[in-house]
C-alpha cells in the first residue's frame, strides 16, 4: 500500500494532471521539502480515498484484494493455511508518514508510517494443525489492527510518456510492527 502512496507521490511530482486544489506540489529548492512531501502524501492519501479514474488511481477506501493466502510452515507442531476472499481493507486513508528521508542521487525513501486504525473484513478459510489437534474453519472474519511500519523504496526505472517522465518502484521493504490485534472470525 505504501508503495502505491509513493508512486502517488511521484506522480504528483512529474505529472501534468490536474491535481485536486489541496494536494501541493513540493520544490526540491524549498528548505522545507521534506516536510512539504509528508503533508502532501498525507493529504493525497485521504484525498485519493474514493480513487481517481483521471490520475489511474484505484479506489483506497475500502482497498479492495480478491484473493489473499498465507501459507504457514508444513512442518513442526504448528502448521496453518489462511485463504481469505473478497478482503476489505479500511483505514488506510487516515495513516500518517513522518521522519521522511530522500536520497535523490540514489533514487530512495525511507520513511515510518502509523495506520492506527486497519479493518480488514473477508471471507476466510484456515487449515491446519496444532500439535495433534486439527484446526479447520471458515466463515465471515473481522481483523482490526493499529501497526507500526518502517519502510523503504528504491526507484530506478525512468521512461517517458510524451512530454512527461514517469519513474517506476523497482524495490521496497517494509518492516510491519502489529500494536495491537482483534481477530473475530
Amino acid at each position: 500500500m505504501l508503495v502505491f502512496l509513493l508512486s502517488l507521490t511521484l506522480l504528483a511530482f512529474v505529472s501534468s494532471a490536474k491535481l485536486p486544489p489541496n494536494v501541493k506540489l513540493c520544490s526540491k529548492k524549498d528548505q522545507n521539502f521534506l516536510r512539504c512531501v509528508e503533508k502532501n502524501m498525507m493529504l493525497a492519501i485521504k484525498e485519493f480515498g474514493p480513487g481517481s479514474p483521471d490520475l489511474g488511481v484505484p479506489r483506497l477506501e475500502p482497498f479492495f484484494i480478491e484473493k489473499l493466502e498465507i501459507h504457514g510452515s508444513q512442518t513442526g507442531s504448528v502448521r496453518l493455511d489462511q485463504n481469505y476472499h473478497n478482503v476489505s481493507i479500511y483505514g488506510f486513508s487516515i495513516s500518517t508518514i513522518s521522519n521522511l528521508r530522500i536520497d535523490h542521487d540514489k533514487c530512495r525513501w525511507e520513511f515510518d508510517s502509523v495506520a492506527p486504525n486497519i479493518r480488514m473484513e473477508s471471507d476466510y478459510a484456515l487449515n491446519g494443525q496444532l500439535l495433534v489437534f486439527p484446526i479447520n474453519g471458515h466463515g465471515k472474519s473481522n481483523v482490526t489492527m493499529e501497526i507500526d511500519i518502517k519502510g523503504s523504496s528504491e526507484i530506478h526505472t525512468t521512461w517517458l510518456i510524451g512530454t512527461s517522465v514517469r519513474k517506476k518502484i523497482y524495490g521496497a521493504n517494509r518492516t510491519r510492527k502489529p500494536k495491537k490485534i482483534i481477530v473475530s472470525v
